[in-house]
């Protein structure tokens, strides 16, 4: 695959994921944490 073509796919990737993440946002499916709350939220009783 020629390297524009690889940049362009991964544009577009990030694109996709960008509205993912906003629609995400909008609907309200999106936590906000600092990162120690997210991990601890992440590994549970696991620490």
């Amino acid at each position: 695959m020629r390297k524009i073509a690889i940049i362009k796919k991964r544009r577009k990737e990030i694109a996709r994921n960008a509205r993912e993440t906003l629609a995400a946002f909008k609907s309200g499916n999106v936590k906000r944490a600092t990162i120690e709350q997210l991990k601890a939220d992440l590994l549970g009783n696991y620490e």
